[in-house]
């Protein structure tokens, strides 16, 4: 891991000490800084330069809030990756942040075991979402929201990517994954299209290319 600063921006304080936590001892952040409200947070933003910024969306004790937050945060330094937090799975709220530029969107209630996933995908230039279905409701909007070349990743996606350049088959995955193996052929079949690739040793090699895949761990 190369340095890599990150800071939470959210009004619940004990959930940004849990969440703050999980990334320093599990070693996803070098340093780390924490703001309740969105001007503080844009100011350590001013002044820090993030790599990383996990946001929620709403705020109830600051005269700003998350869209607004994300597009001043866009404005200081556009490559600074933006993971926006929400307890909504409301998917005009997700559509309205991709529209505003995030590279990502977490549910709070999501295990904090998926930070990792969500760093991985935002850093390879793709845009994390943690949930399968929203993201296949998403590509079916797909012309409405203007992405550029970015890839949407599910956690899901991102967990058979993994397993498939292991060598794994389908039944195994299956197994472990405690899916069917239709489900992960479905999966496959997607990933195949995302990623531009024509057969499964294709795939690996754009996985490595797109920056999804690492030869290891974060």
């Amino acid at each position: 891991m190369n340095n890599r600063h990150i800071l939470i921006i959210d009004d619940q304080l004990m959930f940004m000490q849990i969440m703050g936590k999980y990334l320093t001892d599990a070693k996803l952040a070098t340093s780390l800084t924490i703001a309740d409200t969105c001007e503080k947070g844009l100011a350590i933003v001013k002044k820090e330069k993030p790599q990383i910024v996990f946001q929620d969306i709403t705020f109830l004790n600051s005269p700003m809030q998350g869209f607004d937050c994300l597009q001043s945060i866009k404005k200081i330094d556009k490559t600074i990756k933006v993971l926006m937090l929400s307890n909504s799975n409301e998917i005009i709220l997700i559509k309205k942040a991709l529209e505003n530029n995030a590279d990502g969107y977490l549910n709070k209630g999501a295990p904090i075991e998926d930070l990792v996933s969500a760093i991985n995908v935002v850093e390879s230039d793709n845009i994390y979402l943690h949930d399968d279905e929203i993201t296949e409701e998403l590509y079916r909007n797909y012309d409405n929201i203007k992405i550029g070349d970015k890839k949407m990743i599910s956690k899901r996606e991102l967990e058979i990517l993994e397993l498939i350049s292991q060598g794994n088959k389908s039944s195994k995955i299956a197994k472990q994954l405690f899916i069917s193996p239709y489900t992960v052929e479905t999966h496959r079949r997607k990933l195949l299209d995302k990623l531009q690739a024509e057969n499964v040793a294709h795939l690996v090699k754009r996985g490595f290319e797109f920056g999804l895949l690492k030869a290891s761990a974060i």
